[in-house]
């Protein structure tokens, strides 16, 4: 046995892999192969698990299966799975205490992580392996209107009867029904956590900066809401999240609701995608509604697939499940399933009869599955898809022996979910008798502008190309549209300082910013809940430049800097339909694995086989502009006032949709990008 001096640096780091319930089967072995060889770091090993209650908790139990040769169970009997059988060989089961800690933990994590998304009251209880006891911190009592327990050992102090101290791993926190509300505020390194009335999981713990899993850690606080309302603060900024949101920050940046992130970041990928493949064209599409079919997908997606698609979705570090590097299941699909879930939910209305009638808008997400019948489909990965998305539900049709009949149901049923606006979304030759799978989306949106345009002020105008060329096309007028937020950037994405107030004879110069920038105006939909977002160009063949500025957190911020005033807008009226059959497109951004028929979607089949790949990504979405409300439309002009007026008088900023520019409609409340354009000729 060898004796030499061993990396304590990678013992450490293994080690914080099993208490952050991140250890990978590979790293398994390594520790395996570290302790095997050198007795310091069997003792180091030992005094750390000791330290963190693993050998004392769960050691007995685990050591007499392991001498039985029996397969271990958690406390709840639960066996576990795959490589972590306990058998009397292994090497190191000389210190079979160590051994067993080490196997409890691995299915131990798992287990509460799941149990954390999904679970109900009941569950959340058993998750947790011990309430907070109160001799531990005999001069602090947490008040008696918050209970904590740990879903694993987390190291933790009670500052105050309202503060707790978060120094690694994790905590479930809720307030106490019948006891008089406080807030509580949970300090980590990375951020701090304020709630009041409200049910969440806070974790602290360090992950590998690059992505292979080596080199130097980073910090990562994340937040689980399961019930009420959270916030996450650090000195770079705020997030406040729901039910069923995840908020992350590593400290070094504003904290952030990861769905909604990933949803901006993966709009603005496929946009440019798009916009290459489509040169000279309009666009328009939902990035929202694709991601939401692709993740239902991408639950039954193993190894490089999965990996490949959660990459391509820009899921983030802080949904990874296991480790860093390419694992059987790298994501925490279950994670982004609760926050797409939630967004739909309340996005959807047409679900409902009632809130329908009382909705000031039309939005119908519709997306499906439709699997071979013959084919065995996990059931598991059937009901999670269910139990997430209403309308998500796989459905088993005859592609075999009748696949034009199965394509014209298919086609139907997108027309039902999108009031006959979304026809044939599927194509002749789309499907064949050798299809297993297809993924179809649609969306349809009408909503009502809060401030509608009079029809009598609309006039046939000059529209200028990006070419140089100008065309004719009605010009919807409003001189004085209020509640609208509106910012003015420079080239370089810099807010600039639009004036309160002009006074006479000030130069144009001090109004706007130079022909190199830009403008961003939001306008609001009846409701208040929805609005749309112009970005345009002051050149108007400014929108190649503009484009390549655009990324996800710069519109992020752009949105955030806009300022409610009046402006005077002046779009065009227009109709849009757009469809994109999106293989070529997803596969340009990394994800071609899932179009081959080497994929493997293995998850989704009873047999585990990887006989089963995506033949098909369909969208189609459908844009109409009038002067009383629905989808799309931008600009941007500058305009000077003349004569007759008092020295100085309020300023209303014009925008004029006379050339091309980008447009986006949102969701006010949480920032989701529901559709993604733009207009290069109305």
């Amino acid at each position: 046995m060898s004796e030499s001096r061993f990396d304590m640096r990678e013992l450490t780091e293994l080690i914080d892999m099993i208490r952050d319930e991140q250890i990978t089967v590979e790293q398994v072995a390594r520790l395996e192969e570290i302790l095997a060889e050198h007795e310091d770091a069997r003792r180091y090993y030992r005094r750390a698990m000791r330290l963190h209650g693993y050998l004392e908790q769960n050691a007995a139990s685990i050591q007499l299966a392991n001498e039985a040769g029996q397969l271990a169970r958690t406390p709840w009997g639960r066996p576990l799975a795959g490589p972590v059988k306990l058998a009397r060989r292994r090497k190191w089961a000389r210190w079979g205490a160590a051994a067993a800690a080490l196997a409890v933990c691995l299915v131990l994590g798992a287990w509460l992580v799941r149990l954390a998304i999904w679970g109900g009251d009941q569950r959340q209880e058993d998750q947790a392996q011990r309430l907070v006891d109160p001799s531990e911190h005999p001069s602090i009592a947490l008040s008696r209107a918050w209970k904590i327990k740990q879903t694993g050992n987390a190291d933790f102090s009670i500052v105050e009867e309202t503060v707790v101290r978060l120094d690694r791993g994790e905590l479930w926190i809720a307030s106490v029904d019948g006891e008089s509300a406080s807030t509580l505020r949970v300090q980590t390194p990375a951020g701090d956590v304020t709630a009041s009335g409200t049910q969440f999981l806070v974790g602290f713990h360090h992950v590998p900066i690059q992505s292979e899993g080596e080199g130097p850690m980073k910090s990562l606080a994340r937040v689980f809401v399961l019930s009420g309302i959270v916030t996450l603060t650090n000195a770079h900024g705020t997030a406040t999240g729901g039910e069923n949101e995840l908020l992350a920050t590593t400290g070094q940046s504003a904290p952030t609701k990861q769905v909604v992130q990933a949803n901006s970041a993966f709009a603005i990928d496929m946009y440019r995608q798009l916009a290459k493949e489509n040169a000279g064209k309009n666009l328009s599409f939902s990035p929202y509604s694709i991601s939401i079919a692709l993740t239902m997908t991408a639950e039954g997606a193993r190894g490089t697939t999965a990996q490949e698609m959660g990459q391509v979705l820009c899921w983030p570090e802080a949904m990874r499940r296991a480790g860093s590097d390419a694992q059987t299941i790298p994501w925490a699909t279950s994670t982004v399933h609760s926050g797409l879930s939630s967004l739909s939910q309340m996005l959807n209305r047409q679900q409902d009869t009632r809130e329908k009638e009382k909705a000031p808008y039309e939005l119908s997400i519709a997306n499906a599955l439709w699997g071979e019948r013959t084919y065995p489909f996990n059931s598991e990965f059937v009901n999670t898809v269910t139990d997430a998305y209403d309308t998500g539900v796989l459905r088993m049709v005859d592609f075999k022996s009748n696949f034009q009949q199965q394509r014209l149901i298919i086609n139907q049923w997108v027309a039902d979910q999108t009031n006959l606006r979304i026809k044939d979304l599927l194509p002749e030759n789309s499907v064949s008798t050798f299809t297993r799978l297809v993924l179809a989306n649609a969306v349809y949106f009408k909503g009502d502008w809060k401030t509608p345009f009079d029809e009598k002020w609309t006039e046939e105008e000059d529209f200028t190309l990006t070419d140089g060329g100008t065309v004719k096309v009605p010009i919807m007028r409003n001189y004085s549209m209020p509640s609208v937020r509106y910012g003015a950037f420079t080239a370089e994405g810099a807010l600039f300082d639009t004036p309160k107030t002009i006074r006479r004879g000030e130069p144009p110069v001090a109004q706007y910013p130079d022909e190199n920038g830009f403008a961003v105006v939001e306008l609001p939909y009846e409701g208040d809940e929805l609005g749309m977002v112009v970005i345009a160009p002051n050149r108007p063949d400014g929108l190649k430049e503009l484009e390549q500025l655009l990324d996800s957190r710069g519109l992020d911020r752009w949105i955030s800097q806009l300022d409610k005033r009046k402006v005077a807008v002046y779009l065009p009226r227009f109709k849009a339909e757009t469809d994109y059959d999106l293989v070529e497109t997803l596969s340009a951004l990394g994800m071609g694995s899932a179009f081959n028929p080497r994929a493997d979607f293995s998850g989704m089949t009873s047999t585990g086989s990887r006989d089963l790949y995506i033949s098909g990504v369909f969208h189609k979405a459908f844009v109409d502009v009038n002067e009383e409300g629905t989808e799309a439309a931008a600009a941007t002009a500058v305009g000077t006032f003349g004569g007759g007026r008092p020295d100085s008088w309020p300023f209303i900023p014009s925008l004029h949709a006379d050339r091309p520019f980008l447009y986006l409609i949102r969701d006010v409340r949480s920032g989701t990008i529901l559709f993604l354009g733009r207009v290069l000729e109305p």
